[in-house]
């Protein structure tokens, strides 16, 4: 059987891809601690497009399974099963084009516990609503002039819920003119809207991974149009 494999050294990891047909489509992706141990394995059918077809398995880095998976068309498809470092099962889901189906989860002494989901994304507070009625009041106070009327803002949550690294960007004159890229840096130059409304944002709640807090990028689209201000989330970008 055709096989060529591949090592990148990421720093913090080592990615070995392995594939499977000569048009480098079918493929095998490893991860491997810098100490060698193996975290992470997933399978495409088009490598190039990132599209995952069968099983993703994660390990403890104790060598342990902690959860596997089945993807068809890069959704789940299937059972999803999470295990406790003792081999215990604490999860079980089941998907039907990316659809969850079922779900029971079980506590430490085996008992069946309500199902939270595996992983949360960062929100503001407790309602997404209070996002808009905290920026509002920046508005009400007249402090920032409306001139851009959209734009996309980008910024870590941390574990603790700090925002961090705050990036805007405003829309640029070829994206009123159905331009594929709508969107470029602001500079120096551009007017600012609620930026230091964004700055002044309270913690977060941070995204959560199997009930662990963890870091994640967000972006918000952010919209003002005949005096009302809408907010559209996009997925979080997280590191697992």
């Amino acid at each position: 059987m055709y096989a060529r494999k591949e090592r990148h050294d990421r720093g913090n990891r080592i990615e070995e891809v392995v594939y499977h047909d000569r048009n480098n489509l079918l493929a095998t992706l490893r991860t491997y601690s810098t100490g060698g141990v193996l975290q992470m394995e997933e399978q495409y059918s088009d490598y190039q497009k990132r599209i995952k077809n069968g099983f993703t398995k994660y390990w403890y880095p104790s060598g342990k399974l902690y959860w596997i998976s089945d993807y068809r068309n890069n959704v789940r498809h299937g059972a999803f099963l999470v295990y406790t470092e003792d081999g215990t099962l604490k999860r079980r889901e089941y998907y039907k084009n990316g659809t969850r189906k079922k779900a029971i989860c079980y506590g430490q002494a085996g008992e069946v516990v309500p199902c939270t989901d595996f992983l949360q994304e960062a929100r503001f507070a407790a309602d997404p609503q209070q996002l808009i009625t905290h920026l509002q009041t920046y508005m009400d106070r007249d402090l920032h002039p409306l001139r851009a009327p959209r734009m996309l803002v980008r910024f870590d949550v941390g574990t603790d819920g700090a925002v961090e690294n705050l990036y805007f960007i405003f829309p640029s004159q070829e994206g009123q003119v159905n331009s594929p890229k709508p969107f470029k840096p602001a500079n120096d130059d551009e007017p600012t809207f609620l930026m230091d409304a964004f700055e002044d944002m309270p913690n977060w709640k941070p995204a959560t991974f199997d009930g662990i807090p963890i870091r994640s990028t967000v972006s918000l689209a952010v919209r003002y149009k005949k005096g009302i201000l809408t907010i559209r989330k996009g997925p979080d970008h997280v590191t697992r």
